[in-house]
């Protein structure tokens, strides 16, 4: 070490840092301002340090379980819990990746009661994955959708046949009720006869000379 007398021979003259002034820019993080003396800079720095030592000591800070493993035997320092993290962080992203791709594809097997599809040729009874099954009920429905499309185009031609037949029908009626109302007048006339058929017989019958009169008849 130095001795003092050596340092003033060496630097004279000697100055105090209470009478060196700071004349760049403020530095606000450190509290520093234009012509603050060397001696408060000084001072400012150092309690900026020993907070800063402070703040970043890991030896009070109690390791998680969950970390323990990770952590291992490495140095407890900020820099190597931060690298921790990041690790950890990036390996639970892979981990939310890898499940998150199993959620989208997944297709679990399942059994499901087709019931009035059972017997479709393009359905695959029992326990099949879950694509499959929906894959069934699509073809079940489209072959149900084919058959209600042939159904609809029989009633359209069932309906077509009924109206015709009910015109039919009609032109029957229609012939009915004529031939009715002409029976009806054939009826009365043949009654109108044989009233007369009657009279004419009861007339002869009752006749005592010739001619007869048949002007009642």
């Amino acid at each position: 070490m130095q001795s003092a007398s050596y340092i003033y021979n060496r630097c004279q003259p000697l100055v105090s840092t209470d009478c060196v002034t700071w004349t760049g820019l403020p530095i606000p993080c450190l509290g520093i301002c234009t012509n603050d003396s060397l001696t408060a800079i000084e001072n400012k720095i150092a309690t900026a340090l020993c907070t800063l030592i402070g703040e970043t000591d890991m030896s009070s800070v109690t390791i998680p379980q969950c970390l323990q493993t990770l952590w291992g035997t490495t140095e407890p320092s900020i820099k190597n819990l931060f690298a921790l993290l990041l690790e950890d962080a990036c390996a639970q992203q892979s981990s939310l990746d890898a499940l998150q791709n199993q959620v989208n594809t997944i297709d679990p097997l399942v059994t499901v009661d087709y019931r009035c599809c059972s017997a479709n040729s393009c359905v695959t009874t029992g326990t099949v994955k879950l694509s499959v099954a929906l894959q069934n009920i699509i073809n079940c429905l489209c072959d149900l959708n084919t058959q209600i499309s042939g159904f609809n185009q029989q009633i359209s031609t069932l309906t077509s046949s009924i109206n015709s037949l009910n015109q039919q029908i009609g032109t029957i009626n229609q012939f009915i009720t004529t031939q009715t109302n002409t029976n009806s007048t054939f009826a009365t006339a043949i009654q109108s006869l044989e009233n007369s058929n009657s009279c004419i017989k009861s007339n002869i019958t009752a006749a005592s000379s010739f001619p007869i009169n048949l002007g009642t008849c």
